[in-house]
């Protein structure tokens, strides 16, 4: 039986499967170490699998889906770590909704607020999932490069690209790839701006713990008042708990939104796994938790300078140390490199490791000998000794 192409959507035939995704699987086939994907090669600290036993072994009813909402002890949760954390107030029935994932929030965000032809700002280098959620929806993306080699926010370049169609921008401080933390001046002053043209800030925090060199993360809802209804914020368990498999993320919005964002939300998923709602509830609150993210922060600070000498050892530059998330922004061809995807190859078939190219967090196709094609992603959440075997790869 043959089957025309026309019998699938036009909108998924322009969406491509993950890059981040195929480096990994080819990392497996090839026996390569993977420094490509966001995913931890180590098991989250005692505090974290102790709350998943905890609630593995709790009630009975907790293998029945909980409220779509969320768990209701979770959303309280999350209003409390966000007051202690940052003196900010959610209300947990009318403002927190969880969902499967932080990338199911950003749909759930995008889809509350935006109408098929709407605008989004999209800051190129940008997290992969964010350009296909836009193309679903029906909306157009509109793209804002950050300048190199800091990419961080340039606010004028960024409001000169809004129009009277523009209807959200995404935000993501602590960065991925770039590992920028944006300046709170800057991202107040575009904060303002958004807020006093009705433009939406879908802000993507999920590395919000994921900071160096005694740096604080201060979310976008903070900033002003006048800022804080226009904000969508993403947080999750992933990057903070290492347990990126619990698929675990909440929405923080204004109550209109809200009620938008849990329609949306309740026809995608209804609900994610409730034993990993019911163990991040006990994170959140657990007495231990300052101390777990004092020893997180020394242990990425660790990691972080272990991949130094993995650069060193391969002879590549870089423009400065990342601020924040788990990854190293490179330029390729100070190793002699034209493209990313050259460098991408070479790497995985003669040294042993995969990293990411590039292009992938750029507008799609990507604009051949532009920067969009000059840099790769290299992630170091990984065990030192798996940075070490990177290392005598490289050296061997």
């Amino acid at each position: 039986m043959s089957f025309s192409k026309n019998i699938i959507s036009t909108v998924v035939q322009g969406i491509s499967e993950s890059v981040i995704c195929n480096m990994t699987r080819l990392a497996n086939q090839v026996g390569a170490i993977n420094l490509a994907e966001g995913l931890p090669d180590f098991a989250p600290a005692p505090l974290v699998l102790n709350a998943a036993q905890q609630a593995l072994a709790g009630n009975g009813v907790w293998h029945q889906a909980e409220n779509t909402w969320g768990y209701q002890p979770l959303r309280q949760a999350i209003a409390s770590y966000n007051q202690q954390q940052y003196g900010i107030s959610y209300h947990p029935e009318t403002e927190i909704t969880v969902t499967t994932g932080a990338t199911e929030g950003i749909y759930a965000g995008l889809a509350a607020v935006l109408n098929p032809a709407d605008e989004v700002v999209l800051l190129e280098p940008f997290y992969e999932s964010y350009l296909p959620v836009i193309k679903l929806l029906g909306a157009t993306p509109v793209f804002v490069p950050l300048p190199p080699p800091l990419f961080a926010l340039d606010v004028d370049r960024i409001i000169a690209s809004f129009t009277p169609k523009t209807k959200a921008i995404i935000i993501n401080s602590p960065c991925n790839p770039t590992g920028t933390v944006f300046d709170t001046a800057s991202l107040t002053a575009l904060g303002l701006a958004c807020a006093e043209r009705g433009i939406y800030l879908v802000s993507d925090e999920v590395y919000e713990n994921l900071l160096y060199d005694g740096r604080k993360h201060t979310p976008t809802a903070t900033l002003d008042t006048a800022i804080r209804p226009w904000v969508i914020t993403l947080q999750s368990v992933s990057k903070t708990f290492s347990a990126t498999g619990w698929r675990v993320g909440w929405v923080l919005a204004n109550p209109t939104v809200t009620e938008a964002i849990r329609k949306i939300h309740d026809v995608l998923s209804a609900g994610t796994v409730s034993h990993w709602q019911i163990a991040t509830s006990y994170l959140l609150t657990s007495p231990e938790l300052p101390t777990y993210l004092h020893q997180l922060s020394a242990d990425f600070h660790q990691r972080r300078g272990k991949m130094v000498g993995f650069l060193d050892a391969l002879g590549l530059p870089y423009a400065g140390l990342p601020q924040g998330a788990y990854y190293f922004w490179l330029p390729v061809t100070p190793a002699g490199f034209n493209s990313d995807l050259e460098a991408v190859d070479s790497w995985i078939r003669t040294k042993g490791f995969s990293v990411v190219p590039g292009r992938c967090f750029y507008r799609t196709p990507p604009r051949e000998n532009s920067i969009e094609t000059q840099y790769v992603r290299v992630c170091f959440a990984k065990q030192l000794a798996t940075l070490e075997q990177a290392i005598i790869n490289i050296s061997g």
